[in-house]
């Protein structure tokens, strides 16, 4: 049921077939059943993909996956990719892709991580604190109320449905 599931199209139902494919030693088939999430770029499908190849010590695929994303100014793709680095002895570039991102509070966490990884934790501290130790140089971030929506009506998922019978 799950694979006729993923096969229609749907995400939930593709990544769990994946992920039985892959612990029977199919890889390739596993991929391919991510491949039409992936091919939108569809962050959710890159960070799945991602986390499958370095399950399967397939390393520099799982960087280069992180790597296209994160060229393509993904958003949250430069944090992802650090963090693959430095969990795959890179973490010294790791550091030196986070540091220019220091005031950006999210990338801001990851440095401190990488930063303990690559042995560079006082320097991650001072980049933190800031050329005035009284005025951090991160400050929290601004909270937005959440939207409400009438008459309990919430947005779509955001998981694209892939080409084919639905």
């Amino acid at each position: 049921m799950v694979e006729l599931q993923a096969g229609r199209g749907e995400w939930f139902c593709a990544l769990a077939w994946a992920r039985v494919l892959g612990e029977q030693g199919r890889e390739a088939d596993a991929l391919e059943a991510l491949a039409p999430y992936v091919a939108t770029g569809w962050w959710t499908a890159v960070v799945a993909a991602a986390e499958l190849l370095e399950g399967w010590g397939r390393i520099d695929e799982a960087i280069e996956i992180s790597q296209t994303r994160m060229e393509a100014g993904h958003p949250m793709a430069l944090e992802t990719y650090t963090r693959l680095l430095a969990r795959h002895g890179r973490a010294e570039e790791a550091f030196d892709l986070l540091v220019p991102h220091v005031d950006d509070w999210a990338l801001a966490t990851a440095l401190v991580d990488v930063a303990s990884v690559a042995g560079r934790e006082e320097e991650a501290a001072a980049l933190l604190v800031g050329p005035d130790p009284g005025r951090p140089l991160l400050r929290r971030p601004v909270v937005l109320p959440r939207p409400r929506f009438r008459h309990g009506a919430r947005p779509a998922r955001d998981a694209p449905r892939a080409p084919g019978p639905h």
